[in-house]
């Protein structure tokens, strides 16, 4: 399944343009450790973000490819499987996952945005409470983009110990909808305490099973 390119992936920029298209090439079988690493992380976020029905099987992991360096820009993982008739495509950096599945069929009334509203609801595991209405920044051809509504959180500071904010995967959370194809895109960040930086910086993203070069 392939994915039209926007003009825009906004937040994304060129990182977004890469996991939301189709690669050019097939990928290689994970074989060192830090691969291997990379494709488990790849499917322990699929099985985690994802509703019961949508997530992938077991044996979905032998799917799942590694692209070293992709277009000389991004280490990234890649794969697809199937749920009952419907095609799942993901792709991920180190920090940033994209999965693009069929868009639910809505009568000619509903609005593309109100469209993608009802794919991610049925596709992921919200947390409790949440809401998830989507903004549209822009559209290019058929494909209309945005971005999901979030209310701005408060700072750590104005919150008790119990209540304080810790960022979580669906604030980050962006969309592209065909009325055919429905894509979304994220931050890998797990709502909770952790010590590693994630960011879906471009240069952050860059090398993931792959060592970095050395600074001279």
């Amino acid at each position: 399944m392939s994915v039209t390119k926007t003009t825009q992936t906004p937040p994304y920029a060129d990182l977004g343009a890469l996991l939301m298209t189709s690669p050019t090439d097939k990928g290689s079988t994970p074989s060192t450790v830090q691969e291997k690493m990379a494709v488990n992380s790849h499917m322990s976020w699929l099985t985690s973000v994802l509703n019961k029905s949508f997530k992938p099987s077991a044996s979905a992991v032998s799917y799942f490819r590694i692209f070293a360096q992709e277009e000389g820009q991004f280490d990234t993982v890649r794969g697809g499987y199937m749920v009952d008739m419907d095609h799942i495509v993901t792709a991920s950096s180190k920090y940033v996952l994209s999965i693009t599945t069929t868009a639910i069929p809505v009568s000619s009334e509903v609005t593309v945005v109100k469209q993608a509203e009802a794919t991610a609801h049925a596709l992921f595991n919200w947390p409790p409470r949440t809401e998830a209405p989507f903004d549209e920044l822009g559209t290019n051809g058929a494909v209309h983009y945005g971005i999901r509504q979030v209310s701005k959180p408060m700072p750590l500071g104005t919150k008790s110990k119990e209540e304080r904010y810790w960022p979580s995967w669906e604030e980050s959370l962006a969309w592209w909808c065909d009325g055919q194809t429905a894509s979304f895109i994220f931050t890998k960040v797990p709502g909770g305490p952790t010590q590693e930086l994630i960011t879906p910086g471009e240069d952050a993203n860059q090398y993931w099973f792959t060592p970095a070069p050395k600074s001279r």
